[in-house]
This record gives structure tokens, sequence and C-alpha cells, in this order.
């Protein structure tokens, strides 16, 4: 059986390969994705004192990757097990190429003079499921790509996909609109709490309806996307340029904590820079284009591209235990949107890192009433990253974010269904960090490379979250509220009703070779509690008097998400 499985793989393969056959060389400067176990592993080097970061804006280029993972391998200072350092070699090795058909990576490679090509495909099918209920999510993705090196200094990639997905979402309730209309307001009750973010690009084709937009697969669907990049390096990668519609991560903290540009964000089109002058100095930048879809049915007036954005940063880094960044961000032309960022990290190099960031979106005033001024925007994030020494290349997270009323949206704007024109969003979902205003969030989490093959966490999360549906409502929870300048004030928790969110999930991926197929097998299964609150007799700003709610409008309950799915040629 496994010989015809792999005798059918092969035919597979060697048909759409030969058939865009062309010219290969090592494409070192195209994106590696985020999602990729190196960044881990170097995450970890960084900790343990064993390399310097690389810039901080993300994702990092394969020659970057391969030069850290390299420098970890080596292990002078002899700080890595036998298991660790097996588990830094079978990374690294996936970025080895060979000319011809490689079966076992899924691609095609052909190398001449100072061209080269490569061409791959591959399969994703990940399913989900909650309970009670049973809301059900299924995505299955066929993908292909084209990459490829012109000279020493550029590199190019494309990717594209297409599958059938069907994804259950549930009306919480409905939010008040100008006008006295509604809007209503959806979860994904089959992913953990404010980890959605939608592949799709656009809408989705319902065989049922062909005729219709739907921007959502609530029933079988067709859907698919596009990402790609052209890269460039120059005076010995100390400059490097990109063109490129992906997904990035800028900050020196783990993936997913940026609050100024957050790998869960959508991809966006945009030409990005990054130099680094002096070994302690390095500035980047970028510009681009945000995109805004038709969201059931209010169509964007300007068309897809509906604003543009644009972000700079400089770091500085003159010993292994600093690490300083500021920056500013701008969505533009239409109703301005400024907004400044900043954070500090302190390493004990072997033992841990510490980190302090900020996003501030707009400031009002800093009289004395500043912590309770709605026009005072802005998010905040602490966190601490350990070493873990008994378990392999294994770290310990702690973190508290805090994300203000009307973060990341706009002021002066009107209220809408879709985000206001100058919203911090890209495609209806937020560029910086993945909460919703008016939130906040404390996150353990415990991870481990246990084997060259197995990954595995186990992550506690406590999120509170104005709501923003229903009788108790409070302004400033949506990425589509604008707020309008005046005196108006925010009690966290206090003002309104109240969202306790509990997640205890643990998870894992798991890599083998059935045959020369590589598959990667991972799931997730958790345990998530709601509840609400609002504060009772002792009124809006006024010390804690929490009352638990459950009624018809906020539901009270338990239940449990679990999730599986494989990747093909991963």
């Amino acid at each position: 059986m496994r010989k015809m499985v792999n005798t059918v793989v092969k035919i597979l393969l060697t048909v759409p390969l030969l058939a865009v056959s062309g010219t290969l060389f090592a494409q070192q400067f195209n994106s590696v994705p985020l999602d990729n176990t190196a960044y881990d592993i170097i995450e970890m080097g960084i900790i343990r004192g064993m390399i310097t970061p690389p810039a901080s804006a993300k994702p990092w280029t394969e020659a970057v990757i391969k030069e850290k993972l390299a420098q970890i391998a080596a292990d002078p200072l002899g700080r890595l097990s036998s298991k660790e350092l097996d588990i830094v070699a079978a990374a690294l090795s996936l970025f080895d190429r060979t000319a011809g058909i490689d079966y076992s990576g899924g691609r095609y490679r052909k190398a001449g003079g100072s061209l080269a090509f490569e061409t791959g495909l591959g399969w994703e099918s990940v399913f989900s499921v909650a309970a009670p209920g049973a809301p059900l999510a299924s995505v299955n993705r066929a993908k292909v790509y084209a990459a490829g090196d012109i000279g020493s200094f550029f590199s190019w990639n494309i990717n594209l996909w297409g599958g059938f997905l069907y994804i259950d979402r549930e009306v919480l309730g409905s939010r008040q609109l100008p006008g006295n209309a509604l809007s209503p307001v959806y979860e994904v009750p089959s992913s953990f709490f404010y980890s959605f973010s939608r592949q799709w690009d656009g809408g989705v084709l319902l065989p049922s309806a062909p005729g219709d937009y739907h921007s959502w697969p609530s029933a079988f669907a067709f859907g698919w996307g596009t990402m790609g990049e052209i890269n460039a390096a120059f005076f010995d990668e100390q400059v490097q340029l990109r063109v490129g519609r992906i997904r990035r991560e800028w900050g020196a903290a783990a993936n997913g904590s940026s609050l100024a540009l957050n790998a869960q964000g959508r991809p966006f089109t945009a030409l990005e820079g990054t130099a680094a002058p002096l070994s302690w100095f390095g500035f980047s930048f970028l510009t681009g284009a945000l995109e805004s879809f038709n969201e059931d049915g209010q169509r964007p007036e300007d068309g897809i591209f509906k604003n543009g954005f644009s972000l700079a940063q400089i770091e500085i880094k003159p010993w292994d235990f600093f690490y300083f960044d500021a920056g500013g961000t701008a969505v533009w032309p239409r109703s301005p949107n400024l907004a400044f960022f900043t954070s500090l990290e302190l390493r004990l190099p072997g033992i841990l890192k510490i980190w302090g960031s900020a996003f501030v979106d707009t400031i009002e005033s800093l009289d004395n009433n500043f912590s309770i001024l709605d026009g005072n925007a802005y998010a905040y994030q602490i966190g601490l990253k350990s070493s873990i020494s008994w378990l392999s290349l294994a770290s310990v997270t702690m973190r508290y974010t805090k994300v203000e009323p009307y973060c990341y949206t706009q002021t002066g704007g009107t209220d809408n269904w879709i985000p206001s024109s100058g919203a911090y969003t890209s495609g209806g979902e937020s560029l910086g960090f993945y909460l919703p205003p008016n939130s906040d969030e404390f996150l353990v989490r415990l991870e481990s490379l246990f084997s060259p093959a197995l990954k595995a966490h186990i992550q506690f999360q406590m999120l509170r979250h104005g709501v923003d549906y229903g009788y108790g409502a409070v302004d400033g929870s949506s990425p589509r509220d604008s707020f309008e300048y005046g005196n108006s004030t925010k009690y966290f928790l206090k003002d309104g009703v109240y969202r306790w969110n509990t997640v205890l999930k643990i998870g894992g991926t798991f890599r083998m070779n059935a045959g020369e197929v590589p598959l990667s097998i991972y799931a997730e299964a958790g345990m998530v509690s709601t509840r609400f609150t609002i504060n009772g007799s002792a009124g809006i700003g006024s010390e804690a008097d929490f009352e638990g709610l459950d009624d018809a409008v906020y539901r009270a309950g338990t239940g449990f998400v679990f999730s599986i799915g494989f990747r093909v040629y991963p």
C-alpha cells in the first residue's frame, strides 16, 4: 500500500512540476513564513546568549534564518544537549536543496548561469469542532508556488492556493448604528477566543448560490488566496528590500506579541526595507496599501484598496542584554491616523528576557484624568520569557497586554458596519495586537521542541473585554467604533457589561515521513469558559461591585474546542 501511495504521489508531482520547469539557485532572500519552527529556535538562541538578534522586522529571509541556525548549531561553548543539536540540525536541513525533482520536498529545481527557478506544491487540511452544539470549521487548501533567483542579489516568490471550506459563525447579538440600524456581531465558536484570522482573499464562492457575492463560507464554499514577494539584498546583506503581499510581525518579542504589526494580521501589499549601517543600530520602513473587502453587504466606497499605510522604526542594541526600538505609523490619506510605538527589552543571557511595549494611537489630554479619558487610546504590554533547562529547547512565557477603548480605530469618523476610513485594520482585521479595543489578556505559555519531529505547548489565558452588543454594550469596544472628541470617560470592568474568558489548551505538531512524503500532523484541544459581569449597585466609575449575568443576551457557560489538521509537503 505504501509503495502504491508513493507511486501515485510521484505521478501527481511529476506532471505539473515538469510543466513549469525553468532555471534554480537558492532563493536565499525570500521570506520564511512566520509559523516556521526556525523562529522558535532562533529566539531560544537569543535568550541563551548564543547569537545576536536579527532586525525585528519579520519575516526574515532564508539567508538570515540559515545564518542564525548555523551559528546556533556551531555551539562553541557547549550550551546545547545532543538532542537539541539534532533539533537544530534538522531545522537547518529543511532548507537544503537538490537539483531536479525532489519528491520528498514536493518541488522541482533547476539552476543555470545567474538564473535559478523552483516550483512546488502541497496540501493542507484542518478540521475544528466545539462543544456543546458542535459548530464546525473545515479548511482544505491545495497550494502551488514558483520562486527563483536572479543573480546573487534578487529573489522572487509567488504562492497561490485554492480549496474548499466551511466555517460556522454564531451571531452573539447586535450593535446599534446611527439611524437606529442594527449590525450583527459574530463569533467563530470552533476557534479559541480572538485567534481566528481569515485565510481567503475577498469573498467565497458558494455552489448553492454561484451568482451572489458571499463574504463568509457559511455553507460549503470555494476560496482562494495569493501571496508573493520580490526581494533584494545589497552591501553584504546589510540593506534588504522587499515588495510583497505577506503576513508580518514587527517586534523583538515572540511572534504574536507585537502591538504595531502583528503576525495574526491580514497580509497586504507593501514596499519595505531594513538597513543596519552599524552593528548596534538599524532602521526599517514600510509603505503599502491596506485592503478592505465587501463585508456582509457593506461594500467599501473606494474599492478593494481603502487606505495607504506607512511605518518606520529605529532599533538600538549596543549590548547583548539591551534592546530598544521606537517608531511611528500612519494610515492615510483619508482621515489620517498617526500612531507611535516603542519597546524596551532587557536580557539576562542564558536565562530570560523581559520586555515592555507601548502603542499610542491617540492622546487627547495629559491632565490628571489621563487614565480615564476615552480620547487617550493606547495599548501596552509587559512580558517575560525564560529558558527551561530540563526540557529540550523549551521556554515559559508570561505576558500581560491591555488595549484601551478606541485603540486601533479612528477618531472623528462615522460608525458603520465596516471599520472607519482611518482604522488600523486591513481586510477587516486589526494590524496590531489581536485583542479588540477595551480588552486585556494575561497569558502563560509553556512550549518545547521535544525532538526534531515533535513540538508541543500548553497555554493558559484570561481575557476580559467590554461587550460590543446588546443592552450593556460599552463604547469603544469594537474595531468599528469611532470616537468623537469630547470628555467621555472609561472605567475598565465598571462601565457596562464585560465578558470574562478563560482558556486552557494543549497542542502540538508531529512531523513524519510516510515513505518519501513529508507529513505534519497537528492538533490542539482545550477548555473555554465564559462569564459576564456588570458593575452593580456601585454604579459606573465607582469601586468594583461585580454582579454575574447569565440571560438571553449574555449567556455564560463552559465548552471545549478541538482541532486537528495535516500538511503534506509542509
